[in-house]
């Protein structure tokens, strides 16, 4: 999924903080909300623990790749692989090929690049994975 905007590139959008934090709410008030309709309808509380487990799953696999990009990003701030004003050299899934770009900011979620198209918005969990070659600055 990749947007274009004025020489600006998207891939794939990124989340912020606080998306994560209303993906966790969210799956609470629907684990709450399960369990509290299956005790009302007469289930038993082994049922209602069936049911907040099944919802409490379902909304991990939805917050996964948040929580990965985050995970990613407070990662990357502790080992600092890269800085801005550094030059790497990855591969960007969202435009097909290999790109140089200079590091423009490093954030929680996500990286942007500055590239000779515009900017690249990277999540940091492919830039945790992808292992960009550092170059020093032209």
């Amino acid at each position: 999924m990749e947007t274009q905007q004025r020489g600006t590139t998207t891939c794939p959008p990124p989340t912020s903080p606080a998306h994560a934090a209303q993906v966790v709410v969210a799956g609470a008030v629907a684990i709450t909300a399960g369990a509290t309709a299956v005790v009302a309808l007469g289930g038993n509380a082994v049922l209602a623990t069936l049911v907040a487990v099944v919802i409490a799953l379902l909304a991990a696999v939805v917050a996964r790749r948040t929580l990965g990009s985050l995970f990613a990003g407070l990662t990357l701030q502790l080992a600092r692989p890269y800085t801005p004003g550094e030059q790497v050299r990855l591969f960007v899934p969202a435009i097909g090929k290999v790109t140089e770009a200079e590091v423009i900011r490093l954030g929680v979620v996500s990286t942007t690049l500055g590239t000779s198209d515009g900017l690249l918005v990277v999540p940091n969990a492919h830039m945790l994975r992808a292992a960009p070659e550092c170059r020093e600055a032209a």
